[in-house]
């Protein structure tokens, strides 16, 4: 986790969240039922992000998720 979210990139994020919107509209379009599922993750991996980026994460799946039903 150190190697991989530190530092964040927001742009790499954002892209990601772009392509996942983009899977998430093709599932709708062609009625494909999608189960968004959190991996949990300990409060060790947790410290190792950048503060704030775990709970952007949760906010972003939890948006999508509330726009796609």
């Amino acid at each position: 986790y150190l190697k991989r979210y530190q530092p964040f990139k927001e742009k790499k994020f954002l892209e990601q969240m772009r392509y996942l919107d983009r899977f998430f509209a093709f599932c709708a379009k062609q009625n494909i039922k999608l189960i968004l599922v959190n991996m949990p993750l300990s409060p060790e991996n947790i410290r190792l992000m950048a503060p704030g980026t775990y709970q952007l994460y949760k906010n972003k799946m939890a948006q999508m998720a509330a726009k796609y039903g």
